[in-house]
């Protein structure tokens, strides 16, 4: 018995020390580079878009991963309330994979789920955007530890391959405030509380017309389950647009979330 809890416990820090190394060695290639997802090129393909006109990127914007600092106050900054402005909430997701939305893993990328929050001025037409997502404050240490600290970063400029994207209400707008303030205190924890469960229960919080189900995937080595972007694309892929509540948009293809000012998301018709 002790023979073999010894060849488990080996075989389980070789795993995790091969996952940890691609971690470091995709965390500098991404930092270097952006995202290298599957083989569809820069320009995008657009393989399903309903009830919306949206603007894809030309060429391959550069990735932003920079800490938000206050975090908090730059999000009540951001949405303060007023009558000329419409907000939307987007949940994308960005798989590892772009041509297989099943494999959770891919050329040392495991992909992200994250928020972009656009107002939009109904006089003159104009679109802003704040762009998140959430972090463990150092990845390596996720892999090794259950619960370790976390942090919010900018994700402007980030390609995704599907999005869910509502109106909020006054009334949703407040609890985005204070939801995505007090979520993003939590421990970051790989199994239980990624990016992916960040992002899905902000947006159930916020808006009480649908429920993104939570649905966990097993991950590579021996790392055991947990959500990811893949979880995401499989549970809104689904979804017909006649099941979908008025108001409500789903889009799948290679899009890149906007980067301030005058870069809308969507243009509502």
């Amino acid at each position: 018995m002790k023979q073999v809890n010894g060849s488990y416990t080996r075989n389980r820090l070789t795993g995790l020390l091969f996952l940890g190394l691609c971690t470091l060695l995709g965390n500098a290639q991404q930092a270097s580079a952006g995202n290298n997802n599957g083989d569809i090129h820069t320009g995008g393909k657009l393989i399903r878009d309903t009830n919306t006109t949206t603007l894809l990127a030309t060429g391959k914007p550069v990735d932003h991963h920079g800490l938000i600092p206050e975090f908090g106050k730059r999000l009540d900054t951001f949405s303060t309330a007023s009558k000329s402005v419409t907000y939307f909430l987007t949940l994308a997701a960005d798989i590892p994979d772009n041509n297989n939305p099943g494999k959770v893993h891919f050329q040392k990328e495991p992909g992200h789920v994250f928020l972009i929050l656009t107002k939009k001025d109904t006089h003159n037409g104009e679109s802003q955007a704040m762009v998140w997502g959430f972090y463990p404050r150092r990845p390596l240490t996720s892999i090794f530890f259950k619960r370790v600290k976390s942090e919010v970063r900018d994700n402007s400029n980030r390609e995704y391959n599907i999005s869910l994207t509502c109106r909020l209400t006054p009334d949703g707008l407040d609890s985005l405030k204070s939801a995505a303030e007090e979520l993003s205190f939590r421990k970051y924890d790989l199994n239980r509380f990624n990016c992916y469960d960040y992002a899905v229960n902000l947006f159930n919080a916020v808006q009480k017309q649908m429920t993104v189900p939570v649905s966990y995937m097993r991950f590579p080595l021996v790392l055991g389950k947990g959500g990811t972007p893949c979880s995401l694309y499989k549970d809104i892929s689904i979804l017909a647009p006649s099941a979908l509540p008025v108001g409500y948009i789903v889009q799948t293809g290679v899009f890149y979330a906007p980067a301030g000012a005058n870069k809308p998301l969507l243009i509502i018709k």
